[in-house]
């Protein structure tokens, strides 16, 4: 697995448009903020498509049960832009834990934005979503019948882990491990990058309890210092 710490070795350069697509808020700090720091640092031309606020998540650290979920993770994704460097970012409003039946829709959507930004390089999560969750393999999915077909033209980039530091088990069932697509990338984060990823985890306040413990659960899984990526090939 190749080992690189500035994105230009794989082709980014300030000219380059990426755009990043994801189910939830805080998809992108876990598993790709110091890929995105890194490209902030090259000046590309960065977008973020967020598919639902995550309004039906079952974290809601600090909050009451009338709060509204879905805005307060706006906000609270929007600290986090902030903290990478992110200018742009928004939200298609699908509703949180559907996308797997709303396919056709998102389908025309995501055709549309690619067919109006023209990236060069597509993120997102692994085709499992990591956690199994069924808008993040449905996102990866749909994403994969797009690069496919022959009218779009860009690269695509799975985020992922590595399985020898770290088995994620499913969502829906926390006695089967999910099989992840293994990388073929790894990206070395500076401590300033890890610092801001960890700024960005404690934006996102009502998903994540930040402590010590917890700082120290993702660096025994090598996702604080390293990142994992998949290049696709055709």
């Amino acid at each position: 697995m190749d080992v690189v710490k500035s994105l230009v070795t794989i082709g980014i350069t300030s000219s380059s448009r990426i755009l990043g697509i994801f189910a939830h808020p805080d998809d992108e700090t876990v598993f790709t903020a110091g890929f995105l720091q890194k490209a902030v640092a090259l000046k590309v031309n960065l977008n973020l498509i967020y598919l639902t606020s995550g309004e039906k998540s079952t974290q809601r650290n600090g909050l009451s049960a009338t709060d509204d979920l879905g805005k307060v993770r706006q906000h609270e994704l929007a600290h986090a832009m902030k903290i990478i460097g992110i200018q742009e970012h928004s939200f298609a409003d699908f509703p949180d834990g559907e996308l797997a039946n709303q396919k056709a829709q998102l389908t025309n959507h995501l055709s549309r934005i690619l067919l109006e930004v023209k990236p060069h390089f597509v993120i997102t999560l692994e085709p499992q979503g990591i956690s199994g969750h069924l808008d993040h393999i449905t996102v990866a999915a749909v994403i994969t019948s797009l690069y496919n077909k022959p009218i779009f033209d860009f690269s695509l980039i799975h985020a992922t882990i590595d399985p020898t530091h770290y088995q994620p088990r499913s969502l829906y069932d926390r006695t089967q491990i999910v099989p992840v697509t293994q990388p073929n990338l790894r990206i070395k984060l500076t401590s300033d990058e890890v610092d801001r990823k960890i700024a960005c985890f404690k934006a996102h306040q009502s998903q994540f309890r930040v402590n010590a413990a917890y700082i120290n659960k993702w660096r025994s899984r090598n996702l604080l210092e390293y990142e994992y990526f998949r290049l696709v090939a055709e």
